[in-house]
């Protein structure tokens, strides 16, 4: 009796329990955009360079995941990338429309994305390229004095500076210092 008691017992507290199967741990995906240079010329030519870069819960490099790009107020070289060995993929933006733009990284499912603006300002009317222009009728060539070009490359940067913050306010003077150091100098 107690051998059979013993047995019901073991029984009742000591059946295997079956094995379950564990569901493998989804991975999401955290997106960031990073851009390179934000304000650049609207002549349909200067780029803006944007990093997107995918990385999963614990901070580590999405390799081989698809992000999908799309912009509103410039154009994009690419609408999608395959991200390399450090979880990123580039994209660059150009625009000969003054003004903002939007970028916007998604992930491949569209559960994830992320948007950053930058912003295309217009073309300082020193850099605007003529095209076919009417001679004056009375040209003549004159040299300046080393002095003399001096004063008149200092005179066209500081008449640049006042066309950029007349047409974008004081807030771009920054901007419009490195297109001065780009172009002028």
């Amino acid at each position: 009796m107690i051998k059979r008691l013993w047995a019901s017992i073991k029984a009742f507290f000591y059946t295997p329990v079956a094995a379950t199967e564990s569901q493998p741990k989804e991975i999401t995906v955290k997106l960031s955009l990073l851009s390179i240079n934000n304000s650049v010329p609207a002549d349909g030519a200067s780029q803006i360079n944007l990093l997107a870069t995918a990385v999963d819960d614990a901070g580590n490099p999405m390799v081989g995941t698809q992000l999908n790009f799309s912009a509103s107020g410039a154009v994009l070289n690419f609408t999608g990338a395959m991200t390399n060995e450090s979880g990123q993929a580039a994209v660059t933006l150009v625009s000969n429309i003054v003004g903002n733009a939007a970028l916007t990284v998604s992930s491949a499912d569209g559960s994830v994305s992320v948007t950053s603006l930058v912003t295309f300002i217009a073309v300082p009317a020193d850099l605007t390229e003529v095209v076919n222009p009417t001679p004056a009728a009375d040209t003549a060539t004159t040299t300046l004095s080393p002095l003399e070009a001096l004063k008149d490359d200092f005179n066209k940067v500081v008449a640049f500076i006042e066309h950029g913050i007349e047409v974008l306010g004081k807030d771009a003077e920054a901007d419009l210092v490195a297109l001065k150091n780009k172009f002028l100098l």
